[in-house]
C-alpha cells in the first residue's frame, strides 16, 4: 500500500487485512545505502504524518507503538479482524537490520560506522 487510495478502497470494500507499517522517518534501506556511500542522507529522511490518525479517519481500526511493549500490546489486542486494521510503528532510524541490509547492499554495516546511537537493536524506540 503506497498511498491513501488503497487505504479508501480496503474501508469501502471492508476488506479484512492486517497492514503494519513500520515507520522510520526515513526511505529506510536508502538512508543506509546513501550513508555508506558517503551521499548526503537529508532527502531520504522525513517527518510522516501520524499514519494511524490518518487511516483512522478513513474508517480503519488502528494502533499505535513506539516501544517493544506497545507493540506486543497492540497485536494481542487484535485477536481478529473483521475490517481493515493498522499497527504503525514508530522505528528508531539508526538501527540496522545487518540481514536484510546484506541482502540488499551485499554487506553488512558495522554498528560504530552509523554515527548514531545503535544500542536499541529491535529498532522500536
Amino acid at each position: 500500500m503506497m498511498g491513501l487510495t488503497e487505504l479508501d478502497t480496503a474501508v469501502r470494500n471492508n476488506i479484512p487485512i492486517l497492514v503494519i507499517v513500520i515507520d522510520d522517518g526515513a526511505y529506510g534501506a536508502e538512508l543506509h545505502l546513501l550513508r555508506r556511500a558517503g551521499l548526503p542522507i537529508e532527502l531520504a529522511m522525513f517527518d510522516n504524518p501520524d499514519i494511524a490518525r490518518v487511516a483512522s479517519a478513513l474508517g480503519w481500526d488502528t494502533r499505535f507503538a513506539s516501544t517493544a511493549a506497545d507493540l506486543t500490546h497492540a497485536l494481542r489486542s487484535i485477536t481478529s479482524f473483521k475490517r481493515p486494521t493498522l499497527v504503525h510503528v514508530r522505528v528508531n532510524r539508526s538501527v540496522v537490520h545487518n540481514e536484510l541490509f546484506a541482502a540488499l547492499g551485499g554487506r553488512s554495516v558495522p554498528s560504530s560506522s552509523m554515527g548514531e546511537d545503535t544500542r536499541t537493536r529491535t529498532g522500536i524506540n
